[in-house]
């Protein structure tokens, strides 16, 4: 221990919000069979055998420690694992399109002097304080859960991809999360992720914001969620971008400052003329708002000015693009169309139609659901027992929302549905939720209540590189 680094958790946690939450979702890709190819892809290698028992004896000694932990390295590989897979999975199309090769990820810079690799370390390390401040905190409130089942379920999952690979349990363990994994190293790990994640699950529910907290929180943000209706005419101005030389031929032609504004003059006249038949020529605007809508500043500002009525017109510069928009607005309001809840089963290789009819033939109901859930989904729904809530138009896909939101459609109703280049899903009607506004207003308080929540819970955790081999605490330490 001659070369250690300590940090406080404060200064290891530098990533924002949206990194927190990309690790709790790791957690619904736990059973995806498009996460587990891409873990395997990532730590494929062959297993040396016969290796030393003095190399085994110092992977198994501590390699960091958390708030006085000690952290072995198979608990480190296995937090890195996941956080590396769930974050490739995420951002896969992205890195595609930009021609990263992934079979040298880790020595790729990701930001300054940090490598992925680094990163990766950097987001086990977060997730490993995290987990430790949810288990601890738990434990305090005297919080009891049974893990019993989900890590047989765990174990289980593994144990069929290593079957699918070909592979034997043992070596594909390796494979999975690093040389020193083995199941007996793991059980413990795993128990307490399950633990800690339930807990989590807990503190959310019990920190939902009550229907009063999300009704004030509009009430002092209502341009931002409150719908509009309108219409709009864009006017450009006519500027000169070629021009005709000597010999004829059309060149490039950067215009004077007379002529734009000769241009821009034009423009607003046209526009100005445009008034009085906007709202039966312009286009037609339903439902926008800051949620789903852009609008430009000063087009937003018309729009929402207290006192707005239906038949008003402005005429408004469009900075920065030289012209001028002409805009009439019809009505404001909230829209309170209800979202949907189901639960679902998502799986990308069992037909949809062949689990419903197995659901079918058996009891049939809501109970059976969840439990032929536990059999085939593949994306962690198991959690809350496939439960979604708050579905809107735009966040599945088409066809299953029209089924979902027919006028019909009552609890209990069942779909089955393979959507091509995506996933199978089989869905069982449960009702009508919150409007989509309410759903995100909650959503926001939530967030911002567990965020400030873990921040508290986590603000004193030491972090110590007992081997200096985290390259990222060097960097955060130095003010990288």
């Amino acid at each position: 221990m001659s070369s250690q680094n300590t940090t406080t958790n404060s200064g290891v946690t530098g990533l924002d919000r949206r990194k927190m939450e990309a690790q709790m979702e790791a957690k619904k890709a736990r059973r995806s069979k498009i996460f587990w190819w891409l873990v395997l892809i990532i730590f494929l290698a062959a297993v040396v055998a016969g290796v030393a028992f003095l190399k085994i004896k110092k992977d198994n000694a501590p390699f960091i420690k958390i708030n006085g932990e000690n952290i072995s390295k198979a608990e480190f590989d296995y937090h890195r694992a996941i956080e590396k897979a769930s974050f490739l999975n995420e951002n896969s199309y992205y890195f595609s399109m930009f021609g990263l090769d992934m079979s040298t990820i880790e020595s790729q810079t990701y930001d300054g002097e940090m490598t992925f690799a680094d990163y990766f370390d950097q987001l086990a390390t977060q997730k490993l304080v995290r987990t430790k401040a949810l288990k601890d905190a738990a434990k305090a409130e005297g919080y009891e859960y049974d893990t019993t089942a989900e890590y047989a379920e765990t174990i289980n999952n593994i144990k069929e991809m290593a079957a699918e690979q070909e592979k034997k349990y043992e070596d594909y363990l390796k494979m999975i999360y690093g040389n020193n994994a083995t199941e007996k190293a793991l059980e413990p790990v795993i128990k307490e992720n399950i633990y800690a994640l339930s807990y989590e699950a807990k503190l959310e529910k019990d920190m939902r914001p009550t229907d009063e907290a999300v009704k004030a929180y509009y009430e002092e943000n209502k341009d931002q969620y409150d719908s509009v209706d309108y219409h709009l005419i864009n006017i450009s101005a006519d500027i000169p971008t070629t021009t005709t030389d000597e010999a004829g031929n059309e060149v490039a032609y950067n215009a004077t400052e007379e002529e734009i504004k000769a241009a821009m003059e034009e423009a607003k006249k046209q526009a100005e003329e445009k008034r009085a038949t906007v709202a039966t020529e312009g286009e037609e605007y339903i439902n926008a708002s800051m949620q789903n809508s852009y609008f430009h500043e000063s087009l937003h500002a018309f729009l929402y000015e207290d006192g707005r009525k239906a038949g008003d017109t402005s005429v408004m510069e469009n900075t920065p693009y030289n012209g001028y928009l002409v805009a009439s607005f019809e009505k404001r309001y909230l829209d309170e169309t209800p979202t949907e809840s189901a639960r679902v089963i998502i799986t990308s290789s069992t037909d949809a139609q062949t689990i419903l009819d197995e659901w079918k033939a058996g009891a049939a109901t809501e109970e059976s659901f969840i439990e032929i859930l536990e059999k085939y989904d593949e994306a962690g729904s198991i959690i809350n027992d496939g439960l979604y809530g708050g579905i809107s138009a735009g966040s599945v896909n088409d066809e299953i929302y029209a089924w979902l939101s027919a006028p019909e459609r009552k609890a209990g109703d069942t779909m089955a549905k393979n959507v091509e280049g995506e996933a199978n899903y089989v869905l069982y009607y449960v009702g009508k939720t919150d409007p989509k506004w309410m759903s995100m207003i909650r959503s926001t308080l939530l967030s911002e209540a567990m965020n400030e929540h873990m921040n508290a819970l986590m603000k004193d955790y030491l972090i110590e590189d007992l081997n200096g081999q985290l390259k990222f605490m060097a960097l955060i330490q130095q003010g990288q």
